[in-house]
C-alpha cells in the first residue's frame, strides 16, 4: 500500500479568525519515512500499545503508549525503534510471570 504525505506550511506568526489576513503557503507531497512500515510491523505485535514516530529539531524519538492504566510499561519514548521493541517485549515478559 502506497501512501504520500502532505505537508502544508504557512510563514508568519499565527493570526486571529477576526483579523484574517492573506499568506502564502506552500504544499509539499513526499513519500512516507522507510521505517513507516517497521513501525507498524512493530505496532502489529503490541496491540494493547499505541506506537507513534516523533520527529523534532532534536532527532527522531519512537513512542509507545498503553492504552490500559493497567498494562506494564504504561509509556516508552525511546530514540531508537529496537530500544522500543524491547523495552515493550520485556514488560510484557514481566507481567506474565505469577
Amino acid at each position: 500500500m502506497a501512501c504520500r504525505l502532505t505537508v502544508v506550511t504557512c510563514p508568519g506568526p499565527v493570526l486571529r479568525r477576526d483579523r484574517p489576513q492573506a499568506r502564502q503557503c506552500t504544499v509539499t507531497a513526499a513519500e512516507p519515512p522507510a521505517d513507516a512500515d517497521e513501525l507498524a510491523l512493530v505496532a502489529a505485535g503490541f496491540p494493547a500499545v499505541r506506537l507513534w514516530r516523533e520527529t523534532t529539531g532534536d532527532g527522531t524519538r519512537y513512542v509507545a503508549r498503553a492504552l490500559s492504566l493497567h498494562t506494564h510499561p504504561h509509556a516508552v519514548v525511546t530514540g531508537s525503534l529496537p530500544e522500543l521493541t524491547a523495552a515493550l517485549t520485556a514488560g510484557q515478559q514481566q507481567s506474565r510471570r505469577p
